[in-house]
This record gives structure tokens, sequence and C-alpha cells, in this order.
């Protein structure tokens, strides 16, 4: 054998071996939740705005520490009145007064970078908690899809074996037809179920930004947690009074505003009237004057202005108020409608119990020729309800928990 054939023949091999594990690696793969949240993170379009706005917030931040930078001009200048003449000069200025709007900015911006810092903290939780209630409904909706399957398998199965009774003339042909219904339901049950499955997966998605490749979501286990969250300060309310903090310097400022101008005046200059590149022959100088002034007609708008900010201010106190009592009786709902879904979820596990035990009775019971065919579709029914109903109430019982940390701003699922 050549070398050239012994290659094509290693070759072919190896592909033999490499295409079908990548098939079969293909097929098991699967979407778990800590993906789905990290492409959530990357790339919802919420959180791609947030970011955009922390840098805005950034940047007005670092324009109020330029503000107190003083003002420094270079010029160079050439004069033909017939004499040539050049000319340069560097001149260095400041002014800094007693109600210095600049100070007042520089310290609202820094408000406004802490607000924007807990706001962009606080959309991660939001981010983290809107991908697991989509990544919740596709499950569930998952879940739902494989107990339709089953129950059309049962169906399926009762129907064969009603037809088989029928022509031992052991089965009525009403009996018959409530098999044919009964199957055509599961069958209408699995469409639906199907449906919403992939109107789930399109929502969780679209939110993630990200093409969907079809691959099944994996199971959600998260033990259910049993101590209660204590209550502590959301981050929406923190935000409201800090920018109380910004209301409270717009009083000061307009108290300030009542007082005289006082300002303070530095300049320094240096220039030359001859060879720019001669430095000794540059000259300097330098001014620092102190001035003090108030204005005999803008005492009654100042006062006004004044009396607005203030009352703004008391709004904002009775805002604040408001939003920390109904945040606290929300807190107080949010603990009983969690206590409440965990008594629904022990009632739905106990139900799903004593429905398992009676399909099981009734299957028997039927195959035996006791019981009617329409005593079996009950009891299938109920049992596929009750699975249907445990599973729903440990997935909100899920969300209830996450939304009461999302809430109080604890980190969402014990990590983000």
């Amino acid at each position: 054998m050549t070398t050239t054939a012994k290659i094509i023949t290693c070759t072919v091999i190896l592909l033999f071996f490499t295409i079908p594990l990548a098939l079969m690696s293909n097929s098991e793969r699967v979407y778990d939740l800590e993906e789905l949240i990290e492409l959530g993170l990357q790339n919802s379009h919420e959180r791609q705005s947030e970011a955009l706005r922390l840098k805005n917030s950034k940047s007005s931040l670092t324009s109020s520490y330029v503000d107190f930078l003083p003002s420094a001009n270079v010029n160079v200048g050439h004069e033909y009145t017939g004499d040539s003449r050049t000319s340069a000069g560097l001149s260095i200025s400041k002014n800094l007064y007693l109600n210095d709007s600049r100070y007042f900015n520089w310290r609202r911006s820094r408000i406004d970078w802490g607000n924007a810092e807990l706001s962009y903290q606080e959309n991660k939780k939001s981010t983290v908690f809107e991908v697991f209630l989509r990544v919740i409904r596709t499950v569930e909706a998952q879940k739902r899809v494989e107990i339709q399957k089953r129950n059309l398998a049962i169906q399926e199965r009762v129907k064969e074996q009603t037809e088989l009774l029928h022509r031992l003339d052991q089965r009525s042909l009403i009996e018959l037809k409530q098999s044919e219904i009964a199957l055509i339901n599961a069958q209408v049950s699995l469409e639906d179920s199907q449906q919403h499955l992939k109107e789930s997966r399109e929502d969780l998605f679209m939110y993630l930004n990200i093409d969907d490749e079809g691959h099944p979501i994996a199971e959600i286990e998260i033990p259910v947690s049993e101590e209660l969250p204590n209550y502590r300060e959301p981050v929406d309310l923190t935000l409201v009074k800090n920018n109380l903090k910004k209301a409270d310097l717009t009083l000061t400022q307009s108290k300030l505003s009542f007082l005289p101008n006082i300002s303070l005046n530095y300049s320094y200059i240096i220039r030359t009237d001859d060879d720019v590149l001669s430095f000794d022959d540059y000259s300097d100088s330098y001014t620092v004057s102190l001035s003090a002034s108030y204005s005999l007609f803008n005492y009654v708008q100042n006062r006004q202005t004044h009396h607005r900010n203030r009352r703004e201010k008391m709004i904002q106190e009775i805002n604040i108020d408001r939003i920390e009592s109904g945040y606290q009786k929300q807190y107080q709902q949010m603990i009983r409608n969690l206590k409440r879904e965990d008594r629904l979820y022990e009632l739905s596990e106990r139900r799903q119990e004593l429905a398992e035990e009676t399909l099981e009775l009734a299957r028997s019971r039927f195959d035996q020729g006791v019981l009617s065919l329409i005593e079996l579709e009950q009891a299938t029914k109920d049992y596929h309800e009750a699975t249907i109903e445990l599973s729903t109430r440990y997935y909100q019982r899920l969300l209830k928990q996450e939304e009461l940390n999302l809430f109080l701003s604890y980190p969402i699922l014990g990590r983000w």
C-alpha cells in the first residue's frame, strides 16, 4: 500500500469514529440555567443600555471635575502693518465664588454616579431574574409536553384495549367512542402544550438576543429555601433618598443666594511681542482680586426660588415616607404569598400521590372488567392534572422566592 493510500485509509477510519461521536455529542447538547443567564448578561438589550447609561454618568462626573480647572489659553499671532511683528503669550485665570455652581454640580454628579452604580448592579439582578423567569416557563412547558405525551400514550393503549374488548363484546360501542374522544382530547392537549413550549422558547431567546439552536433546556434542580429573608431597604428606596440629597444641595445653594456675591479672581499672563522663540524676552504679570457685590432687586426672585426648592424637598420627604411604608407592606404581602405557595405545594404533593395511587387501582380494576371506561378516564385525568399542578407549584415557589430576593436586593439564586 502506498503512502497516499495509507493516509486516505487513516483519514477514513478517523472520520468513521469522529463523526458519530460528534453527532452523539450534538444530540446530547443541552442549555443549562447558568449558561443562559451568562448569555443574558452579555447580550440582552436592557443590559447593554444600562451599561451605556453608566458610562454617561461617569462622563458627567469627570466633566464636573474638569470644571474646577483654571482657564488656560495659548496664543500666537503675526501682524503686518508696514512692519512685521510676531506675538505669543500664555494666560491662566481662575474665578472662585462663594455660591459656586461648579461645586454644587460636582456634588450632584457624585450622587448621580452613586445612583448609576446602584442601578447598574440592580439591573444585573433584574436581568438574571428575567432570564430565570423565562427559563422556568420554558422548562415547565417542556415538562408539560412530556406529561401530555405520556397521557397520549396511555390513551392510545386504552383505545386499543377498548377496541379489543369491544370485539369480544366486553365493552359497549359507547365506551369505544368515549375512548376515541379521549384520544383526540389528548392529541389536542399535546398540540397546545407544544405550541406553548414554542412560544416560551421564542420569548426566552428573544430576550437573550441569540439564535435558538433547538437544544433542550436542562431540568432546574434548585432547593426550596425554608428560611425567609429579613426585610432590608430596597435599592429603589436608596435611590430616592439619594435624590433627596440632591434636593437638599439645591436648597443650600438657594440659601447662599441671599448672601453677597463674593468672588476671588487670579490671573497670570506671560507674553512677548518680539521673537517667539526667544524666551528671555518674555514678560509676565499676575493679578489677584477679591470682590463682593449684592443685587438690590434680585431678593424677591431669590426668595421665591428658595421657597420652591424648600417645597420640592418637602414633597420628596413625603414621597419617601409613602414609598418606605408601601415597601414594608409589600414585603409582608410577599412573605404571606410565599408561605401560601409552601402550603399549596405540600397539598399538591399529597394530591399527586393520591392521584397516582388511584390511577394504579383504576387500571387494575379496569383490566378486571369491574370499572367503567369513564371512571378510568377520570382517574387518568386527575393524575395528569395533579402532576401538572405539582410541577407548576414547584416552579411558582421558586419564582416567588427569587422575586422576594430581587425586591430586597439580595443576590438572585444566591450568586448574581
